[in-house]
């Protein structure tokens, strides 16, 4: 019996069923799948939450380490149900094209790499320009003049600003 993430299932209990290393051609910059842009969808559901005064980094980054964890819960319970179905159409799983799509199912979790830390959804979204940066301008000067004196006590000189 397996057991992938939080789901169980004893369809893949064949110790022959080749295992896909995730790590392999799967970088945050290129990601390994085309057509859906994981990472743009992420920043977009982030952005709305951000959006919310009361919204902070740690909230981000608690939201972030859901998403991967639910995004590898996703990647393993689909790369189980294409090995099922490809063993049922006697698909050799050593095919070129078999472990494209394999390698491309598990390099979704790693889409979110390029967004993990608040530093890189800053470049992120400087890159693609929908960051609105902070600008400070100064309106007005206002002058405060401080008085200072001095005096001694118990052979002690302190300075008081008033």
């Amino acid at each position: 019996m397996y057991q992938y993430g939080n789901a169980q299932s004893s369809q893949l209990a064949d110790d022959d069923v080749m295992d896909i290393d995730d790590s392999s051609g799967c970088t945050s910059e290129e990601p390994c799948f085309t057509g859906v842009n994981t990472t743009s969808s992420f920043m977009t559901f982030i952005e709305h939450l951000e959006a919310k005064s009361n919204f902070t980094q740690a909230n981000v980054h608690t939201v972030l380490d859901n998403f991967k964890i639910l995004l590898n819960d996703m990647s393993e319970f689909c790369t189980e149900k294409v090995k099922t179905l490809l063993l049922q159409l006697d698909v050799p799983l050593s095919t070129a094209a078999v472990q494209t799509c394999l390698r491309d199912i598990g390099c979704v979790p790693n889409s979110l790499a390029a967004v993990d830390t608040e530093y890189k959804r800053t470049q992120y979204l400087r890159k693609s320009g929908t960051l609105i940066e902070l600008v400070e301008h100064v309106l007005s000067m206002h002058t405060v003049l401080l008085f200072c004196f001095a005096y001694t006590h118990n052979h002690a000189t302190t300075t008081t600003r008033l």
